[in-house]
């Protein structure tokens, strides 16, 4: 049971899991200064639930804007791709998942 002044910490992969990204993303808006970050003695990056649910909700509110669109008149049945974040995408409401080509 939580008491009211205890802190619910999440380390970068649990943040990372929790913003659907990947934990070097986590640990660059740390870097940023847009996520505050606790670090223990031995150096480990800790993230409270506030911040990582702020993060989320922005990354989510971002995910819906449409930034630029271009739409071809010729093609019937068209579909959308969106980038979801690291190896994932979405064609037209189906979630697929690339393999990163980056090395």
């Amino acid at each position: 049971m939580h008491n009211e002044t205890e802190l619910e910490l999440f380390t970068p992969q649990d943040a990372a899991r929790v913003c659907e990204c990947c934990a070097a993303t986590v640990k660059r808006l740390a870097d940023e200064i847009r996520l505050p970050v606790i670090r223990t003695v031995g150096g480990v990056r800790l993230f409270s639930r506030q911040q990582v649910e702020r993060i989320q909700q922005e990354r989510d509110r971002r995910a819906r804007e449409v930034i630029k669109a271009w739409i071809n008149p010729a093609v019937e049945n068209q579909r959308t791709i969106h980038h979801l974040g690291y190896d994932d995408f979405m064609v037209a409401g189906k979630k697929i998942g690339l393999k990163s080509k980056m090395r």
